[in-house]
């Protein structure tokens, strides 16, 4: 049975719509992670070679952890993504442009 065209067409359009928002969304989310933990990094560093006294020395190794798992999750995610725009084009096809 085959299916109707502008059917197949719109899935393959709200597919790839979907995609997209998805990636963006996981790039900005992965952006502001980064930033925030580099930056709790920055300061826990300058706190235990300065000594300082702030508080933040004792997480000097957990800040860069949290800046790589961020990393791992995000090309965990971007591979996700990529499989389901696989499927999504195998299924309904290409972008349909308009």
């Amino acid at each position: 049975m085959e299916q109707d065209p502008r059917y197949l067409s719109n899935r393959s359009r709200d597919g790839h719509e979907r995609c997209r928002r998805y990636q963006r969304r996981l790039n900005v989310g992965t952006i502001g992670w980064e930033l925030l933990f580099a930056f709790l990094f920055i300061v826990s560093l300058t706190d235990r070679l300065a000594a300082r006294g702030w508080g933040f020395a004792d997480g000097t190794w957990v800040f860069l952890g949290f800046m790589v798992a961020g990393v791992v999750l995000w090309f965990l995610n971007t591979a996700i993504n990529k499989i389901m725009l696989a499927y999504i084009r195998h299924t309904y096809g290409p972008t349909p442009s308009d």
